[in-house]
């Protein structure tokens, strides 16, 4: 797998459209849940991302994380910039579930 040195894209990554399509989605989660960017964006990886829960375990995936704490747990996530195109398609049709749920409740 090719990698990018200037701008760190993996060939066989998620492409920058579909990027783009989950940070504007997450906009309007955020919006429709009075969550701040980052908030949102933790919830909707854990929720429906990539994401082990940290207990302190020595051995975990090698997968560049992020970490974050929610609902009093803290959590690893793999940073969507490294996500494969079908984490990333799993992550933004879920995404859009969550808004549509919200809509119409």
């Amino acid at each position: 797998m090719d990698t990018c040195p200037r701008c760190g894209y993996k060939e066989g990554s998620a492409s920058q459209q579909a990027f783009e399509l989950f940070h504007a989605l997450r906009d309007e989660y955020a919006a429709a849940q009075g969550l701040n960017k980052v908030e949102a964006k933790d919830t909707l990886c854990i929720l429906f991302g990539v994401s082990v829960e940290y207990h302190g375990q020595p051995d975990l995936p090698k997968w560049p994380m992020v970490p974050c704490t929610l609902w009093g747990r803290k959590f690893l996530r793999k940073s969507t910039m490294f996500y494969t195109k079908d984490e990333m398609t799993w992550l933004i049709e879920s995404t859009q579930e969550a808004i549509h749920v919200r809509e119409g409740a």
